[in-house]
């Protein structure tokens, strides 16, 4: 008789596959760790899972990383030539497709840590600096629009340095934080700065010197 499946036994094979790719690595996991951390014997992952390429094809799914990057990019054309955030009514496009940008992310909050810490080893490899390329792209033309004055040189690389630490925050901040209170509070702390830096590169304020 054909093994029945158990829903229950996927997720947790899923989760723990999850679990593991954001401690440890894609490289580092195997198979019986995987077992071990879902809490079955590791002959049973193969009855779920042929290798661990399909595990972690289904954890970390393709639709998953495409759905994350078209939410965060519609996050930033959402904002227009807005140059001030607090301004904008709680109706704005800009507030409506931050949270569901957010509810995606609380939702896949391990699985989202995984593409934002590299997703090395697997297809999704070099996802985060794909998002930030992309971010990039994106602020140098909000910058045209929004405050009418090209980014260039050292301005780029700032703000490609700037993109680079918020992303790579964002990725520890979803391990640790797994409650969506504690997630909110920090994702909005490191908002803050992460658009102060913006500001100041956007309207090109002056350094001081001595």
């Amino acid at each position: 008789m054909a093994q029945v499946q158990k829903a229950h036994v996927r997720e947790a094979l899923v989760v723990a596959a999850r679990e593991l790719g954001v401690e440890v690595g894609y490289a580092a996991t195997t198979m019986a760790a995987v077992a071990a951390r879902a809490g079955v014997a590791t002959g049973n992952v193969y009855r779920y899972f042929p290798s661990k390429e399909h595990l972690f094809a289904v954890a970390i799914p393709e639709s998953l990383a495409r759905e994350l990057a078209r939410r965060v990019r519609a996050r930033v054309l959402a904002l227009g030539r807005a140059t001030d955030i607090a301004a904008l009514p709680p109706t704005a496009d800009y507030h409506l497709v931050s949270g569901e940008l957010f509810t995606l992310v609380v939702r896949e909050r391990l699985a989202v840590a995984f593409l934002l810490r590299g997703a090395e080893g697997t297809p999704h490899a070099g996802f985060a600096a794909r998002l930030v390329h992309d971010l990039v792209r994106l602020a140098r033309r909000y910058a045209r629009a929004a405050h009418g004055r090209p980014l260039v040189g050292a301005e780029v690389f700032v703000l490609t340095r700037i993109y680079a630490a918020y992303v790579a925050s964002l990725g520890e901040a979803l391990i640790a934080f797994s409650d969506e209170k504690g997630l909110r509070t920090v994702i909005d702390a490191l908002a803050r700065y992460h658009l102060a830096g913006l500001r100041a590169l956007f309207v090109g304020a002056s350094t001081s010197t001595t």
